[in-house]
């Protein structure tokens, strides 16, 4: 059997970035060794699901790019790969546990439990571990409810080899003696996950550095049920720039956060990627083939990792860039930017402003300046709606009449609107009336864009074309009158 892993998040709200990550270092393991990538969902904490949770996490997990050879909607030869539909397969080596005296029926009640906390126990105080077999099926022939709980052995060192931290020892006596099947029957996560890794013939366990010492819990389980661990690999910590441990109860830091602000799924996967992980070159802008062809579990860090939003424009931008410059890619960029120029601004729908050849113009003249499709007509609205010119939002109004005037008959007679063309007539309006080109760049961007800064202005005259270009001026015009 060659490398199998899974990703198993639990459909208890939106896909954050650290279960993205996890899932897309699954996935270049898998890919880069030719191996499978599993899906499972881990829905045993029933009272913590979300409706549509499962949708949303396959959603997201498929934005990104990450395939599953086996998952709940494709199946596999090892399904069914939702845990609440594996309660027998849980139910029957809880069994096994038992009657191998590796683990315990323990009929103390929710009741007690809760008193034990708050008379200050830490953990269980295993009580029902002292019962007699005797005592226990008694017990059990009342039809008394219980749990199953893992008989945990006493003053041993439990060891975890993993392929990032090394071989890590934990004390028998901080492992708790843990619940693996509940009184209705469902498994915990540690329990279930345990079985499920081992049916499914999980090669290797790649999460989250936060699993680390729970691991020592599963190496009892495997060593209890006679099988085999996986190798296990825990990923660093995601954090934030202020430190702050990353999880999904940060706003924000969900993908599909990431995904309606409008950042390219590439992108966000290259980041992710990156976070933890030193494989991957200096060069930025690979795609998750050339990602996973040079992954390996040597390249994973064990210090935190920080989630830094420049570093995520900056990758984003790459990946924008590439895109423009590949004409079908290219083309999905410009119906996205149709689709936020209607959403923001109010612009007829038949328009040839939102016709995709202009689009791609736009896109084309703020390479340098943007990041994200949705922020273009917040950050550009001159492309698509004049601004509104007054006295006072034109400089220089004693001249600007003037130049105004003949900036209009310069351009009215160019036959050729390229960048080059309007530039030399803005210069030339300039010479002739003795205006510091300066005062005529003020003017003209006043009159064209409303705004202090702009991509270049005979580029953005070029692009919004003659007619709307002299219209444009001919209101500023009767503004300075």
């Amino acid at each position: 059997m060659g490398v199998r892993v899974r990703f198993a998040p639990s459909p208890t709200g939106l896909l954050h970035l650290g279960g993205a990550r996890t899932a897309l270092f699954n996935y270049l393991f898998a890919s880069g060794h030719k191996g499978q990538c599993i899906l499972r969902i881990e829905d045993t904490d029933q009272g913590r699901l979300v409706p549509g949770s499962k949708e949303g996490l396959e959603e997201s997990l498929q934005w990104l790019g990450v395939q599953f050879h086996e998952s709940p909607s494709k199946g596999g030869p090892y399904g069914p790969y939702i845990q609440s539909e594996r309660l027998s397969l849980y139910q029957q080596y809880a069994r096994e546990l038992l009657n191998g005296g590796s683990g315990y029926p323990c009929f103390c009640g929710k009741e007690r439990l809760q008193s034990l906390r708050q008379r200050g126990t830490t953990g269980y105080d295993r009580r029902c571990r002292k019962l007699s077999r005797r005592q226990a099926n008694e017990e059990m022939s009342r039809g008394s409810p219980f749990t199953v709980r893992l008989k945990v052995p006493e003053n041993e060192v439990v060891c975890v080899e993993d392929a990032v931290y090394g071989r890590v020892e934990i004390k028998s006596s901080t492992i708790e003696d843990q619940v693996l099947l509940k009184t209705d029957g469902f498994p915990t996560y540690h329990f279930a996950c345990v079985v499920d890794d081992h049916c499914m013939e999980i090669s290797h366990v790649l999460r989250g550095e936060e699993w680390l010492l729970s691991t020592a819990k599963h190496c009892l389980l495997y060593s209890s049920l006679g099988w085999k661990p996986p190798q296990f690999v825990h990923l660093p910590l995601l954090v934030s720039s202020t430190g702050e441990k990353l999880s999904k109860r940060l706003q924000g830091t969900s993908v599909l956060s990431y995904q309606e602000r409008g950042f390219l799924a590439e992108a966000v996967a290259e980041f992710l990627c990156r976070l933890g992980w030193s494989g991957g070159g200096e060069r930025e802008g690979r795609s998750l083939e050339e990602l996973a062809a040079n992954f390996s579990l040597s390249g994973i860090s064990r210090s935190p990792a920080t989630v830094d939003e420049g570093k995520l424009m900056s990758t984003n931008k790459r990946h924008f860039r590439r895109h423009l410059h590949d004409p079908e890619s290219a083309a999905v960029l410009a119906r996205k930017l149709a689709e936020c120029v209607k959403t923001t601004l109010t612009v007829p729908h038949d328009s040839s402003s939102l016709a995709p050849e202009y689009l791609f113009q736009v896109l084309q003249l703020l390479e340098d300046r943007i990041s994200l499709i949705p922020r273009v007509p917040i950050d550009a609205p001159y492309f698509w709606t004049p601004p509104s010119a007054t006295k006072e939002s034109i400089p220089s109004p004693d001249i600007a009449a003037r130049l105004l005037e003949e900036l209009s008959g310069r351009l009215q007679e160019l036959t050729d609107f390229s960048q080059d063309c309007v530039a030399k007539e803005l210069k030339g309006a300039s010479v002739t009336l003795g205006v510091p080109h300066g005062v005529t760049m003020q003017v003209c961007r006043a009159a064209i864009v409303g705004q202090e800064r702009s991509p270049g202005l005979a580029g953005v005259c070029s692009v919004l074309g003659k007619e709307q270009v002299l219209e444009r001026f001919k209101l500023a015009a009767i503004a300075v009158r």
